[in-house]
C-alpha cells in the first residue's frame, strides 16, 4: 500500500511528502535511491533535512520510553545522515 500512496504523491508533484512516508516505514536505502533517481529536484537535501529534523524530535521529546531507546533512535538517523552526507560528498 505504501508504494501506491508514494507514487500518487509522486505523481501530484509532493516529493517531500513521498521521501518522508518511506522514512515513516524505515525505508532508508529506498528513499535515498528515490533521492537519487530525481537528483535535479535537490531532494537528497530534503532527506537530510528530515533526517535532523528526527533526530532533533527523538533527543528533545518526553516520551515515557527510556532514555536509551530515545538515545538509539536518535543515533540512527544522525548515522543515516553522516553516511549520506559521506556518500554524496565523494560523488561531487
Amino acid at each position: 500500500m505504501t508504494e501506491e500512496v508514494i507514487l500518487l504523491l509522486v505523481k501530484e508533484k509532493r516529493y517531500d511528502e513521498a521521501i518522508r512516508k518511506y522514512v515513516e516505514q524505515k525505508k532508508f536505502a529506498q528513499a535515498e535511491e528515490f533521492c537519487d533517481a530525481h537528483k535535479s529536484l535537490g531532494l537528497l537535501t530534503t532527506l537530510l533535512t528530515i533526517y535532523f529534523d528526527l533526530y532533533k524530535q527523538c533527543m528533545l521529546s518526553n516520551r515515557s520510553s527510556s532514555i536509551r531507546a530515545k538515545q538509539n533512535d536518535a543515533e540512527q538517523y544522525r548515522t543515516l545522515a553522516l553516511r549520506l552526507m559521506q556518500s554524496h560528498s565523494s560523488k561531487n
